[in-house]
């Protein structure tokens, strides 16, 4: 079954691996479903890991934003910015001593501020380019870049001799890949999720997700797929955020929107546990 798309009043989007192809376009047929999605009367919310600097630098145009409502939740919902007036409306920024014993102690670190993207060597720039597929002549080296205003940190080094808690992480998110060479910290509690909320509650009066839809792909869209009672995760979606979807796609999700009439009928939301500390520990620098 479901659900007739009249009962719906917004979609959240996100964009990486949701809307972007890997060349970081918008096809034609993706806009098409785009505008299927707002000819049934929801609003589209971008809600994305981006900064407001890496958004600019996608350059996709007003053409293809006017699609979407002028408030966004970036930075994995630590900062809501209006781009219709290039403004930060609220930010959280990593607080404390970690931003500045990071960059004291490590040699390969990336910053990124809510206008630029900074690192601290040419081999962090390099990497950072390489793994989060951003274009390398939009990253500044500075070797001794701000301490503060920072979004998020991402270290590439061996902690195999160094351990990452000898950084003093505490007060923030913070998580070590795999390969055990790179380590990214944000503020407490970054979520999608919490960010949404931020924008339904202050900016459209609006409490809760019931009315929502959610699309994305990634393991930092997992809470949003799941506080929402249509949360919809591409084909080829990480396992992770697959399992917290009422719907996982086989089709390209052009196809999907192109046919889009209403979503399946919604599944039970999970309660986000990082709103309440997204909001307590909400800060400007």
């Amino acid at each position: 079954m479901s659900t007739p798309a009249a009962m719906l009043d917004f979609a959240a989007v996100d964009l990486d691996g949701t809307i972007l192809d890997s060349d970081g376009v918008v096809s034609p047929r993706m806009r098409l479903g785009l505008e299927v999605l707002r000819q049934h009367g929801l609003r589209l919310i971008v809600v994305t890991g981006r900064s407001p600097y890496s958004v600019t630098k996608l350059g996709l145009g007003t053409d293809l934003f006017s699609l979407f409502e002028p408030v966004m939740a970036l930075r994995d919902g630590d900062i809501i910015w209006d781009r219709a007036a290039g403004a930060v409306m609220h930010a959280r920024y990593l607080t404390g001593p970690v931003a500045p014993k990071m960059l004291a102690d490590l040699p390969d670190v990336v910053c990124e501020y809510v206008d630029a993207t900074v690192a601290t060597s040419r081999a962090a720039a390099l990497r950072y380019s390489l793994f989060y597929g951003f274009p390398r002549s939009a990253i500044t080296i500075e070797p001794h870049p701000p301490a503060t205003s920072v979004l998020k940190i991402v270290a590439f080094h061996d902690f195999r001799g160094q351990r990452a808690n000898r950084l003093d992480l505490a007060g923030t998110s913070h998580h070590l890949s795999p390969a055990a060479d790179r380590l990214v910290v944000t503020p407490p509690g970054s979520c999608k999720a919490a960010g949404l909320d931020y924008v339904l509650r202050h900016c459209r009066g609006r409490g809760g997700f019931d009315q929502v839809m959610a699309i994305g792909d990634g393991p930092n869209d997992e809470c949003l797929l799941g506080v929402v009672p249509h949360g919809i995760a591409v084909a080829n979606a990480e396992p992770a955020a697959a399992a917290r979807a009422a719907l996982t796609l086989r089709v390209p999700l052009a196809d999907y929107l192109a046919g889009f009439t209403g979503p399946v009928a919604g599944r039970r939301p999970d309660r986000c546990p990082h709103i309440a500390q997204w909001t307590e520990t909400s800060c400007r620098p």
